[in-house]
C-alpha cells in the first residue's frame, strides 16, 4: 500500500520539479551563437536549450561549464547547467572555434533581472556612446596618438636610429613616422 502511494505521488512530483527549472535558449546560426552573451542567475540550476538552425552539426563545448554536446543540423539539444557561482563561463563551437564563441555571466539572484522583465530604465544607457560619436574622428585619433608612445622611441630614444633594420626603415617610411 505504501509503495503504491509513493509511486503515485512520485508521478505527480516529477513534472512539478521539472517545471521549476528555468530555461534559457541559445541559437546557432551562420556558425555563430545568439545571443553571444547570456545573463543567468547564480546558484540556480537551469536548462539550456541549444537550437542549431544551420545545416551542419556544431558541438557546444565549454571547459568552464564542463559540458560538451553535438547538436546536429536543424535540431536542438538540452543541457542542464549549474548551479553556477557568480562569474563568467565561456563556451565555443568546436567545429567553428573562431566564430562560434560566447559566454554565460552568472549574477547573484537579487541582482538578476530577467530580459523579459527589464524596463527601459534598467537597460544600459547610450549617453556615453552618443557623446563619443559627437566628437569628430580626427580629434579622437589625435588624442589617442598623443597617449601612445612610439615603441622604438620609448625603448631607447637616443639609439633608435642606430637600431633600425632596413625592414623597419621601410615600415617607418610607409607609416610616415619621422625621427
Amino acid at each position: 500500500m505504501i509503495r503504491r502511494w509513493l509511486g503515485i505521488s512520485a508521478l505527480f512530483l516529477v513534472p512539478i520539479a521539472c517545471a521549476a527549472i528555468p530555461e534559457y535558449r541559445l541559437v546557432i546560426e551562420n556558425n555563430l551563437f545568439y545571443p553571444s552573451t547570456m545573463h543567468v542567475p547564480a546558484d540556480i540550476k537551469f536548462r539550456l536549450v541549444i537550437e542549431n538552425k544551420d545545416d551542419d552539426p556544431e558541438e557546444f563545448d565549454s571547459f568552464d561549464l564542463n559540458r560538451e554536446k553535438v547538436i546536429f543540423g536543424k535540431r536542438s539539444a538540452t543541457i542542464y547547467v549549474g548551479p553556477l557561482k557568480p562569474g563568467e563561463y565561456h563556451y565555443f563551437g568546436e567545429y567553428n572555434p573562431n566564430s562560434a564563441r560566447g559566454k554565460i555571466i552568472a549574477i547573484l539572484p537579487e541582482q538578476f533581472v530577467a530580459p523579459e522583465q527589464q524596463t527601459t530604465s534598467q537597460k544600459p544607457s547610450t549617453k556615453p556612446l552618443k557623446k563619443l560619436l559627437k566628437v569628430p574622428l580626427k580629434k579622437q585619433a589625435k588624442k589617442s596618438a598623443e597617449k601612445v608612445a612610439h615603441p622604438i622611441k620609448a625603448a631607447a630614444p637616443e639609439t633608435a636610429k642606430t637600431r633600425e633594420t632596413p625592414a623597419m626603415s621601410a615600415i617607418i617610411k610607409e607609416e610616415g613616422h619621422a625621427y
